[in-house]
Order: structure tokens, then sequence, then C-alpha cells
């Protein structure tokens, strides 16, 4: 697999990365995805086959949430069928600016409210975890662990994974904010890990921000590259901070 970010400069990074927000120096790429409710980018198989295949995997993505417009929203969503899925709406309703998770887990329902804010206008880190051998999926802002849902069985056998970024499964709950640095693992791996090891064996796709023709390119190595629905998802500015990559 192609190493998209030198080791030296992995090294060079702090541990846990500092809040970028407004960084706009030292040669950081201020672009990412900017969704505006009708737009949004997907891929019918991952190179991976995440939740048919049996074990664990990690989700991480930056999000910019805007406060709650009478409709949920996701910045991403896997969904095999209707009992094998699981993404997050970010934020819930206008009562309680939370972090909902939204899924099944072959036919037990995941779906619930978490106590993890979704604070407006702010980049966070959000980080969803299924660990097989406990059997829970975890969710976590910023690092810190916010949410652990207990389920009885693991995810269902499918042939392959459809990703959805900016919507979940047919385009629904789509989102309107912006996000950047989505990566996709085959493990479980900490908060911490999600943000600097872009270059691990179980890294199954990368998206640190679209390229200038606005479309989701993996920056992997591994070519989960995204179909683009809806117009282009591509913001020049407002974004996190992210180190230039090559998008191929």
């Amino acid at each position: 697999m192609r190493s998209p970010l030198p080791s030296p400069l992995l090294s060079a990074l702090p541990s846990p990365l500092p809040n970028p927000l407004g960084m706009g120096g030292g040669g950081l790429n201020m672009a990412c995805f900017n969704f505006t409710g009708s737009n949004y980018a997907s891929i019918s198989a991952l190179s991976t086959n995440l939740l048919g295949g049996g074990g664990s995997f990690t989700v991480s993505c930056r999000v910019y949430p805007l406060s709650y417009d009478g409709t949920y929203r996701s910045p991403f969503g896997l969904y095999a069928s209707g009992t094998n899925n699981v993404g997050l709406s970010i934020p819930r309703d206008a009562s309680a600016q939370v972090v909902r998770l939204i899924g099944s887990v072959n036919g037990a329902s995941a779906t619930e409210n978490t106590t993890i804010a979704a604070t407006a206008s702010t980049w966070a880190i959000y980080t969803l975890v299924w660990d097989q051998s406990a059997l829970q999926l975890k969710i976590y802002k910023n690092g810190v662990l916010g949410h652990t849902k207990q389920l009885l069985g693991g995810f269902e056998s499918v042939a392959s994974t459809p990703l959805y970024v900016g919507a979940l499964a047919g385009g629904t709950y789509r989102y309107n904010s912006k996000t950047a640095d989505i990566r996709l693992y085959s493990a479980v791996v900490t908060p911490n890990h999600a943000v600097l090891a872009t270059s691990e064996s179980n890294l199954v796709a990368w998206y640190p921000y679209p390229n200038a023709a606005g479309n989701a390119r993996d920056a992997s190595g591994n070519g989960n590259h995204m179909t683009t629905t809806g117009g282009s998802l591509y913001s020049a500015s407002g974004g996190p901070g992210l180190p230039w990559v090559t998008l191929p």
C-alpha cells in the first residue's frame, strides 16, 4: 500500500493532534467537504467488506456541525441491508444538540440518542468504533469515549459494504455542513491513532478533502473512489487545516 504521509512527518506530529481550527499557515490545506443538504458521495462496495466481514472496524471524521434545522443529518453511513447498517446524526434535534447513533446490527436496533454534545460551528473529531470481540459500538468525540452500545450479535454476513459520505443509505439524512479527514479502518483503532495513522495496513479508505473537481478520491491507495451526486463537494476554505496530500 502506498503511504500517503511519510513516517518522518507522522513522527513529527504531536499526539494527540491539537485543534487546528484557524490554522491557515504552515503549508496546511484549508479545503474541506462542503455538504449543502443536496449533495453527497457514495461507493457501492468498499475494497474491504467492513460490515459483512465478521471483524471490527473504525470510522473517524472531522465534522463542523450546524444547528439542527428540522431534519436528522449524517456526515457518513455504512449500509449493507435494512438490518446491517450504522451511522451518526450530528446534531440530533433542537432541544438536545447531541449526537444520535443510527443503525441496526443483525436485526437488533442500535438507534438511540447519546449524551455527546454536538457543538455547532466548531470542528471536532467524531470516531465510531465497532468492537467485534466485545460486541460493542463506541462513539468518541475528540478522543474521549462518550457512548457505548452493547449488542448481542455481530453484523450479519453480506457480500459487500457500501459507504455514503454526506448522507446515509440511498442519499437519506443528507448533511448540510463541512467535514474533512474521513478515515475507515478494518480494526479497532483508538481515536488519537485514527488521527495520525494513515499508512497502517488496516487503513481501508481515506478522504482528507475533495479534489478541485469536487469529488471524493481515496488517498489510502486502495482505490475506493466515490461517485458524487447533487453537485460539487469542494470548498477551498473553512477546513480544519490538514497536511497537503496528492489525491489520485
